[in-house]
């Protein structure tokens, strides 16, 4: 390749051998301005540039983070999904730190993300796990608490449902459509099982002053009867609570016999004539 080449391959000016040497101041400007032009070129993020012509447009331009974390465009399972990351790889991230100011460990980091609720993540599991301890409110995501002004909003006039929380931690609705469900088949109880069934009058433990006591049932005892699918077990296998919205499940084969029975002794019964 002979020289001048490349440049001419490149759209720029060459000088050719036959030019007048008096010219050159000329093309030596005309190089020298190419060159600044060139600098000051906004490279495309196709050609290996950022496409930005500041650091903001730059970030923007190659897909990167602000160094603000509070800047963040990310819904809170992406930020459990980032905490998460910087936990496993913290000895080789890098961070300016959770307030964008100055330059501190990936801790930082961690310990701002910490404070974020892990609301909307699918995977109740992982939310656990990629939450933090760095503090209370860390703690508080961590375990699910969630409050809503939700508790004296009436929402009478509109169709409702029963709301379940399913053990990922999503929360949606029970389906009982056929179209759901396979293997159906009849389920009996006993009247004995049913005759165990011990309804109690209780306190929660640390309760409240004047709380009124509560009515209900206690999980073990059912779950000894036979009736698990009225209970339900924490993270740990440990029976936990009862399903109230089933127990007029339960009741349902000892209603059945028992307009069977009333059926049959109104049929043998003598009616007013015969008696």
């Amino acid at each position: 390749m002979a020289a001048g080449d490349a440049a001419a391959a490149a759209g720029f000016p060459v000088v050719a051998p036959t030019d007048d040497v008096r010219k050159g101041y000329e093309d030596i400007n005309t190089t020298r301005d190419l060159v600044a032009a060139e600098r000051t070129r906004v490279q495309p993020v196709a050609q290996g540039g950022t496409g930005g012509t500041n650091a903001s447009t730059a970030r923007d331009g190659i897909g990167a983070a602000s160094k603000a974390l509070d800047n963040l465009v990310m819904n809170d399972a992406q930020k459990s999904s980032l905490r998460g990351y910087l936990r496993i790889n913290s000895d080789e991230v890098s961070s300016r730190g959770a307030n964008g100011s100055g330059s501190e460990s990936v801790q930082r980091t961690l310990e701002y993300l910490n404070t974020r609720s892990t609301t909307g993540i699918n995977d109740a599991n992982n939310a656990w796990n990629r939450a933090g301890d760095a503090d209370a409110t860390a703690v508080a995501a961590r375990q699910g608490n969630l409050w809503t002004d939700s508790y004296n909003r009436n929402v009478s006039g509109q169709s409702v449902r029963v709301a379940y929380l399913g053990n990922t931690g999503q929360l949606g609705y029970s389906p009982s459509s056929r179209r759901y469900k396979e293997n159906i088949e009849a389920y009996d109880i006993s009247d004995e099982v049913m005759a165990g069934i011990e309804l109690v009058v209780f306190d929660y433990i640390g309760a409240d002053e004047g709380s009124p006591s509560e009515v209900g049932f206690i999980a073990e005892n059912l779950d000894a009867l036979g009736l698990s699918f009225l209970t339900f077990r924490n993270r740990d296998g440990e029976i936990e609570g009862v399903h109230y919205d089933r127990v007029a499940l339960a009741l349902i084969p000892t209603i059945q016999r028992l307009m069977a029975r009333v059926a049959e002794l109104e049929a043998a019964a003598p009616t007013p004539e015969e008696a």
